[in-house]
Order: C-alpha cells, then sequence, then structure tokens
C-alpha cells in the first residue's frame, strides 16, 4: 500500500514492483504475478454494481490485446471478467514508462446477488522477461 499514487484516498495498493528497473529484451525481470483477493457479500438489492480504478505503468506492449505480455485482470470467482493493457503505446526501455492513467472498470454484480463472491485483481508479468509493469489499485467500490 502506497500513498505516492492515488485515486481518490490517501493510499493505493500497487500490484506489482514499481523499483524494479527495465531490463530489456534480454530477459531478467520475471517479478511474478502480483495479486489481491477478497470475499465479498453482493448486496441482494436490484442493481449491485462493481467498480474498480486502476493505473498501469509499463514498459512492455499488448499489439493484439492477448495473454502473451503484461497486462491486469480482474476477476471473480475463479472466471476472469477484464483484462488489459498497453495497446498502442511505445515500449521498451529506450522509453519512458508508459503512465495509462487512471481509468475504472464497471461491472453489474446483479447475477450475484446475495452471494458470497472472490473479488481478485491481478498483475500479472509474463514470463518473457522482457519489460515491467505495474498496477494501482484504489476505490474499489460495491454499490448496492
Amino acid at each position: 500500500v502506497l500513498s505516492t499514487i492515488v485515486h481518490g484516498d490517501s493510499r493505493a495498493a500497487v500490484l506489482g514492483n514499481p523499483n524494479h528497473p527495465c531490463i530489456g529484451a534480454s530477459g531478467g525481470n520475471r517479478n511474478g504475478d502480483s495479486w489481491i483477493s477478497q470475499s465479498i457479500r453482493v448486496p441482494n438489492t436490484s442493481a449491485p454494481q462493481l467498480t474498480v480504478w486502476y493505473r498501469i505503468f509499463t514498459w512492455d506492449r499488448n499489439a493484439n490485446n492477448n495473454d502473451d505480455v503484461d497486462r491486469f485482470e480482474i476477476w471473480i470467482n475463479n472466471q476472469e471478467l477484464f483484462q488489459t493493457a498497453n495497446i498502442t503505446g511505445n515500449y521498451g526501455c529506450a522509453f519512458p514508462v508508459n503512465d495509462l492513467g487512471w481509468r475504472d472498470f464497471v461491472y453489474d454484480l446483479s447475477a450475484y446477488r446475495g452471494q458470497q463472491i472472490t473479488l481478485k485483481l491481478t498483475n500479472v508479468v509474463w514470463p518473457d522477461e522482457a519489460y515491467n509493469t505495474w498496477t494501482f489499485v484504489d476505490d474499489i467500490i460495491i454499490i448496492p
């Protein structure tokens, strides 16, 4: 948990290692996946909604929006709901790290009304070990 980059409060969780340097295509950058999870009972209301604010920093690029590069994922009950990455920006150690800015993910939880769910947020650093990626998450809210 850090207070240097936040969305709305005084602290945000960071997934990954922002202090790890860009190594480049020669590899050696495998930080592994970082994740946080929590079990939550979804309110039994007409339209419960999940909101997650996230901010990705990366030297990698996912030009094809697939699973073979660094990315941020959101899961409920071991089912992936969402993944995103640096789709268009420059990549590699010759460039400054890409700051993708604060973005929000909003999801209708009506299918889970009254149920206990496990929410998992994951920063994936792909095994190619080429470039570093980390993600800040903040303001994780369930609106009844």
